[in-house]
């Protein structure tokens, strides 16, 4: 859920940046998350790697069209609207 969080938040980001942003390895949680189809992979050929990003199917399962409609969703409920 943690690393779901930090895609929904910060956007696609590569293993490094959420090993930066953990502090631990998270190979076997990625793998996980792809998968179960929650996660998808594309490649940043700027930066030789690959991105993790949320998929459309995790997006269908919880009910929401866009990354930017999720968000709002968040914030709604953060605020108590």
């Amino acid at each position: 859920m943690e690393i779901l969080a930090l895609i929904i938040t910060k956007g696609a980001l590569r293993r490094k940046e959420i090993l930066q942003l953990r502090g631990v390895t998270s190979d076997k949680a990625l793998v996980s998350l792809l998968g179960r189809k929650l996660l998808i992979t594309r490649r940043d050929y700027l930066k030789r790697a690959l991105l993790y990003d949320l998929s459309d199917e995790l997006l269908e399962r919880w009910g929401f069209t866009s990354r930017e409609e999720l968000l709002q969703e968040i914030e709604s409920r953060r605020r108590g609207l």
